[in-house]
């Protein structure tokens, strides 16, 4: 199976989405390729089983000429009907295709550091977790409508749409981030007080979290 990694990233640490490959590469027999979102390096989708879109400092409602790009690849993609995961700015980028950057706003309460997320209805993606799990969020905007073909399945308290389907494309968006450890997320947590950034810091010392397996999308 080959598995594409679309790397939106505009921090040079985590150029090649490194904590998304891994991942994808622990769920089997798959071989991974990632490219640059932002320098629109996108390879012929015909050649992929899957594709992982990653978060991004970039505003999801940004008029830069790759990201308009960037979403008419993905509507190829779409129309395809090649399997998706869509993590933070991926989520939101599943949504700003389907629905237009109306569908997308300012979160009311910006999400960063632990987050607990409360299971809407039951879906492979989840199984195991329980009515609620915790895990890693940082944004700052989030899917403000969801467009209709976008199925919501969790929220947590400040965010009503954490994770959707799309069970015809094979699609699924969530918003909070799975592939952050226990370490990373506490580490980005640790670099924000020391910044001098403490509103909105969430869970600071819970030391809780539990991934979602990314081997439910690529198996």
């Amino acid at each position: 199976m080959k598995v594409l990694v679309l790397d939106n990233n505009r921090d040079p640490e985590w150029f090649g989405a490194s904590d998304l490959t891994t991942h994808v590469a622990s769920a089997g027999p798959v071989e991974v390729h990632v490219r640059r979102g932002p320098e629109c390096d996108f390879p012929k989708l015909e050649f992929f089983d899957a594709i992982v879109i990653s978060g991004s400092k970039t505003s999801c409602r940004s008029s830069e000429p790759w990201v308009d790009e960037f979403d008419r690849y993905l509507k190829s993609g779409m129309d395809l009907k090649i399997p998706m995961l869509g993590v933070c700015f991926g989520h939101q980028s599943i949504a700003r295709v389907l629905g237009g950057r109306d569908v997308l706003g300012r979160a009311q309460i910006p999400e960063i550091g632990w987050t607990r997320i409360e299971v809407l209805k039951n879906d492979p993606l989840f199984e195991g977790l329980g009515s609620e799990f915790y895990t890693y969020s940082s944004h700052y905007e989030e899917i403000s409508k969801l467009p209709p073909q976008m199925e919501n399945f969790a929220r947590s308290k400040d965010c009503a749409n954490q994770a959707t389907r799309i069970p015809e494309l094979g699609i699924y968006t969530v918003q909070f981030h799975p592939e952050r450890s226990l370490a990373q997320g506490d580490q980005s947590i640790q670099t924000r007080y020391q910044a001098g950034e403490r509103a909105g810091i969430l869970g600071r010392g819970e030391g809780k979290i539990q991934s979602v397996s990314f081997s439910k999308l690529v198996s």
